[in-house]
C-alpha cells in the first residue's frame, strides 16, 4: 500500500514538537526574482512510454491438474525477453517455463538471468528469458511448478507475474500515456490520452532516402482499451476513442474519462492491439498511476497584511510583512488538522510611473505552511521581504496563486489575481528606493536563515557529514571506510514520501548546527526538499558542496508504476511510492526553488557496455529506457539548475546487479568525503 502521511508525526508536528524531541523545523520563507518563477508542471512531461506488453498473472496451484498455465502473446520482432517474477526466491525456483513459436515448435532461450526487479530495497526476484532470431506471430508460453518443487495440498499457490519485451531496433512500436491534469480531486473527471507511435509507418511516409519498407497504409491500431483498478478494488474495461484533434495522424492518440469518485490509487493500464505497415501485428501495454485526494481547502479570495514580528526580524532594516491568504472555512475549528500545505504566488506592480499599461513581474513567494488563524478566519500564510518591492509604484497584485497538499503535490486551490493590500506608507517607501542590486539569502530564505548562516565562518567547529540511503533500503548503500566523521541516517525498509523522508532527516541532525550530506537514491530527492523548505543546519555548513547525490530519480521511475501493479498479485514488500513515479517527482520539482537546486552535486551510473547483452538488471532493461542503472534511466536523472558532476559506465544502482554498486566506488567516496561542506 502508498504511504501515507503518518498520523503520530503529523500530530507532533502540529504541536512544533517532532518525535525525537527537537523543535520542528522552522519553514523557510522562499522567495525569488521574476525570471525564477515557478509554473505547474506540464502533464506532457509524466507520460509513461512503453514498448512492452504485461500478460495475464499466473497462479500454479499444488493439484496436479492445475499446476500449470497455459497464455498467448503476439510477437512482431526478431528478438524478445520474456521476464518472470515471483514473490520470493524459493518460489521463483519452482517456477519453469515452455515456449512454443508459431509453427509449434518448442523454443529454448538463448540467453537467461535474474537479479531484483524494484526500486531500492522493494525488489521482486527475477528470470528473464530472451530469445533472439525468433519466428513472429502467435507465441504460448507454459508455467508450471518444477518437479522437484515440493507439494502438498495445504501449499499456497506459486504466484507469477509475467511480461514480455521486444527489441527497439526491430519492434520500435510503442505506446504513451498520459493525463490531461496533474490534478488528482476527488469529485472531478481526469483525461487519459494514450498516443501510439510506430516509427516504421512513419519512415514509409516520410522516407530516409532509401526504399520505403512497407506501405504506410496498412499500419492501423485496431482496438485500445483502457483497464482502471479503482481504489476500492473494483476493476472496469472500456474502449478509448480516437482524438479526432490530433493533427498527427501518423502517431494517432485516443482518449477516455476517468471519474475520480473514490480517494486512493488509481492503477491504469492500456491496452493496445494493431497492425505495423509491414503486416506483423503488435500488442502493446502502458500504465499510468495516480492518486486522487479530498479537496481539502479553498481560498476565499481575500488577503490580510500583517508585519512580521519574530524575534529575528527586530535587527533588520528591511521590512517584513506576512502575506494572510484566508481560507474558505468560515471558523478554524472547520478546517480538520493536516500536514502542512505548499503555497506559492506571484507579486506584480501595476505600475504607474513607468507609463506601461501592463502589469510588471516583480518577484514569486512561496513555501509551506499550516493552517493558522488569523482575525478569526483560517488562513496559509507567506512571508515577504519588502525588499523585493523596491523601485516599484505599486499598486501590488498577487497573481497564479496556488495550494498544494503535500501527498500527490495536487493544487487543491488556486486564484488567478488577488489584490495585495500593503501598507500605503510601505508602498511609498519602496517606491522612492532603487531596487535591490543584490539578492542576499536572506531575501531568498527568510532572516532566520540568512542570518544564522551569515554569522559562522570558516574557522567555526565543523558538523558531521550525514549518508543517507534511499527508498526501503536494507542497509547502508556506502563504503563507510571511504568516510571521515559521518553521522548514517538509518530507517531501513521504511517506504516514505518525500516531504516525510525530508522531515525525518531534519529530525534526525537536529542536534547538529551545521552538517554536509551525501545521499543515495531517493534519499538525494528528501534532502533536496528538506534543504528547499526547512531551516536545519544545512544552511549553516562551510565548504564547496552541501548537497551530493548518487543515482538519484529527480524525474522519478517507470518502474514505480508498474510496482504498483505487480503488487496486487505478489504483495508490496516494504509499500508502492506514488512521489517516484514520473507523476510524482514532475509535481515535485515543479515547486523546488532554483537556488536550492544549485546546491546539489550529483552522479549517474549505468551497466557496462561491450557485452553480447548489455544491463545491470536484464528484467528492469526490458522496462527502463537505455541506458540505466538498473532502477533509475539516465534520461531521468538530470536536475535542471543542480551540476552534473559526471556519469559512469559499469556502475549499477545497488548491489546484486550485473555491474558493482555505484555507492561502493572508493575513489568518487574519497572525493565526496573532501568536498563535503560540514
Amino acid at each position: 500500500m502508498a504511504p501515507s502521511k503518518h498520523a503520530s508525526l503529523v500530530l507532533l508536528l502540529l504541536f512544533g514538537v517532532s518525535c525525537t524531541g527537537f523543535a520542528k523545523p522552522a519553514y523557510k520563507h522562499l522567495a525569488g526574482g521574476p525570471s525564477e518563477f515557478l509554473p505547474p508542471a506540464d502533464p506532457a512531461s509524466a507520460a509513461v512510454e512503453s514498448h512492452i506488453r504485461l500478460l495475464r498473472d499466473f497462479q500454479l496451484s499444488p493439484e496436479s491438474d492445475i499446476a500449470s498455465e497455459e497464455q498467448q502473446f503476439l510477437v512482431d520482432s526478431k528478438d524478445f525477453t520474456f521476464v518472470i517474477l515471483s514473490s520470493s526466491d524459493g518460489h521463483l525456483s519452482d517456477i519453469e517455463a515452455s515456449f512454443r513459436s508459431p509453427n509449434g515448435k518448442a523454443i529454448a532461450p538463448s540467453y537467461v538471468s535474474g537479479g531484483p526487479f524494484g526500486l531500492g530495497g522493494n525488489a521482486y526476484p527475477s528470470k528473464s528469458l530472451y530469445f533472439n532470431d525468433v519466428q513472429h506471430g502467435e507465441w504460448s508460453v507454459t508455467l508450471q511448478r518444477s518437479e522437484k518443487s515440493k507439494i502438498s495440498a495445504g501449499d499456497e499457490p506459486l504466484k507469477a507475474f509475467t511480461f514480455v519485451t521486444f527489441s527497439d531496433g526491430d519492434s520500435p512500436v510503442s505506446v504513451s500515456v498520459s493525463a490531461g491534469s496533474l490534478n488528482t480531486l476527488v469529485g472531478e473527471s481526469l483525461e487519459l490520452r494514450a498516443v501510439v507511435r510506430d516509427p516504421t509507418s512513419q519512415s514509409a511516409v516520410q522516407g530516409d532516402g532509401g526504399t520505403p519498407p512497407c506501405a504506410p497504409n496498412q499500419a492501423r491500431v485496431e482496438t485500445v482499451d483502457l483497464m482502471v483498478r479503482h481504489p476500492s478494488g473494483k476493476t472496469t474495461r472500456e474502449p478509448m476513442h480516437n482524438d479526432d484533434s490530433s493533427t498527427n495522424k501518423l502517431t494517432p492518440a485516443f482518449v477516455a474519462s476517468l471519474a475520480l469518485a473514490e480517494v486512493g490509487s488509481y492503477q491504469a493500464e492500456v491496452v493496445v492491439q494493431g497492425q505495423r505497415c509491414d503486416g506483423k501485428v503488435y500488442e502493446r501495454t502502458a500504465w499510468y498511476w495516480l492518486t486522487a485526494v479530498e479537496k481539502s481547502a479553498t481560498l476565499s479570495g481575500h488577503v490580510i497584511v500583517t508585519p512580521s514580528t519574530a524575534e529575528y526580524h527586530r535587527d533588520v532594516i528591511a521590512e517584513q510583512v506576512t502575506i494572510n491568504l484566508l481560507l474558505g472555512a468560515p471558523k478554524l475549528n472547520a478546517v480538520p488538522a493536516s500536514p502542512p500545505y505548499r503555497v506559492y504566488a506571484e507579486i506584480f506592480s501595476d505600475d504607474a510611473k513607468s507609463g506601461n499599461n501592463s502589469a510588471i513581474p516583480v518577484a514569486w513567494i512561496g513555501g509551506l505552511s499550516d493552517v493558522s488563524e488569523v482575525q478569526s478566519s483560517p488562513a496559509l500564510s507567506l512571508h515577504l521581504d519588502t525588499s523585493w518591492l523596491q523601485g516599484h509604484g505599486g499598486p501590488f497584485q498577487l497573481r497564479n496563486v496556488r495550494v498544494e497538499e503535500l501527498e500527490t503535490y495536487s493544487t487543491v486551490a488556486s486564484v488567478a489575481v488577488l489584490d495585495l493590500p500593503l501598507d500605503p506608507d510601505t508602498v511609498r517607501r519602496v517606491a522612492a528606493m532603487k531596487p535591490v542590486e543584490t539578492i542576499t539569502r536572506a531575501m531568498r530564505q527568510g532572516y532566520h536563515v540568512g542570518r544564522k548562516a551569515h554569522n559562522r565562518t570558516v574557522g567555526a567547529a565543523q558538523g558531521p557529514l550525514l549518508l543517507v540511503h534511499g527508498y526501503c533500503a536494507p542497509e547502508t548503500p556506502f563504503t563507510l571506510s571511504d568516510f571521515s566523521g559521518y553521522s548514517e541516517f538509518q530507517d531501513y525498509r521504511k517506504n516514505r514520501l518525500i516531504s516525510d523522508f525530508g522531515v525525518l532527516v531534519a529530525e534526525f541532525a537536529a542536534e547538529h548546527d551545521s552538517f554536509g550530506i551525501v545521499a543515495h537514491s531517493q534519499g538525494g530527492l528528501a534532502v533536496l526538499d528538506m534543504y528547499a523548505y526547512l531551516a536545519t543546519g544545512l544552511d549553516n555548513a562551510v565548504g564547496e558542496r552541501r548537497i551530493q547525490t548518487l543515482a538519484t530519480p529527480f524525474r522519478g521511475s517507470p518502474l514505480s508504476g508498474l510496482l504498483a501493479i505487480i503488487g496486487d498479485l505478489l504483495g508490496f514488500g516494504c509499500g508502492d511510492n506514488k512521489d517516484l513515479s514520473y507523476d510524482g517527482t514532475t509535481k515535485w520539482l515543479a515547486g523546488i526553488p532554483v537556488d536550492a537546486r544549485s546546491e546539489v552535486y550529483y552522479y549517474t551510473g549505468q551497466y557496462s557496455t561491450g557485452n553480447l547483452i548489455n544491463y545491470c538488471i536484464l528484467a528492469a532493461n526490458a522496462v527502463l529506457s537505455w541506458p540505466n542503472d538498473g532502477m533509475v534511466e539516465y534520461s531521468r536523472t538530470d536536475l535542471s539548475g543542480g551540476h552534473d558532476m559526471g556519469h559512469s559506465k559499469g556502475q549499477c544502482h545497488s548491489v546484486d546487479m550485473r555491474d558493482p554498486p555505484i555507492a561502493k566506488n572508493h575513489e568518487r567516496n574519497v572525493l565526496m568525503n573532501s568536498l563535503a561542506a560540514r
